[in-house]
């Protein structure tokens, strides 16, 4: 009963972010705290759609805990180039401008659609992992 109480955000059910707000309770309920990543799988693949969210997600894998957590949200979008202004800024040099696009390149790749992510997770090295 106390597991249909939790949310994403609740230490061990990360894995919510993966599905709709709607099911957490059914789900949760289910799968109570850090269920393993085969056992997550198995409910997104053999169960209605209907309980897959359309958001995108930002995985952080620790390979010496085993451990999967999920972060919700959206992924960050290409920064402009900063013009000179009113407020008396200087035009941004290119190489100020391109080390911020690089610095977004590397947190854009860090998002996945669900979808996605569960494909490259269901890798057999992972199944065993747990989400946190």
């Amino acid at each position: 009963m106390r597991n249909s109480l939790a949310t994403p955000s609740s230490p061990g059910f990360s894995y919510l972010f993966l599905f709709k707000k709607e099911y957490h309770t059914y789900i949760s309920g289910g799968l109570g705290p850090s269920p393993t990543v085969l056992e997550v799988f198995s409910l997104f693949t053999n169960n209605d759609l209907i309980y897959r969210t359309d958001l995108h997600i930002k995985p952080t894998k620790l390979d010496d805990a085993k451990l999967v957590t999920i972060e919700s949200g959206r992924p960050p979008s290409k920064p402009e180039r900063r013009q000179a202004g009113w407020d008396g800024d200087v035009d941004e040099g290119d190489e100020e401008y391109n080390a911020r696009v690089e610095r977004w390149r590397d947190e854009y790749l860090r998002w996945f659609e669900v979808e996605d992510f569960m494909y490259r997770i269901s890798d057999e090295h992972y199944l065993e992992y747990k989400f946190g």
